[in-house]
């Protein structure tokens, strides 16, 4: 699913996003170049790691360096942080 550029803050992410149907079979997630703070990481991190997630691009996003490696240690190989990758490919 590709979100980028859509203007997504740490209320969407928290209230929509990870309480969404689609959440458990997610497989790429593109949030790059949004305005998600450690607020939103945070709500990320409340919920389970899709089982079969291979792409969560945040780059772009102003989240600090501690709760990065929170959220890589939560989705492991799967969590981006530079905003010119390009996951997976499945869009």
């Amino acid at each position: 699913m590709c979100l980028r550029r859509t203007a997504l803050g740490d209320d969407a992410v928290g209230d929509w996003l990870t309480r969404s149907a689609f959440w458990p079979n997610l497989v790429e997630l593109d949030l790059r170049n949004n305005s998600i703070t450690d607020d939103g990481a945070r709500a990320l991190l409340s919920v389970f790691a899709p089982p079969v997630l291979t792409a969560l691009l945040l780059g772009g996003n102003r989240i600090g360096e501690g709760m990065r490696g929170r959220l890589r240690d939560h989705f492991g190989d799967a969590v981006s942080f530079d905003e010119e990758d390009t996951g997976n490919g499945l869009r």
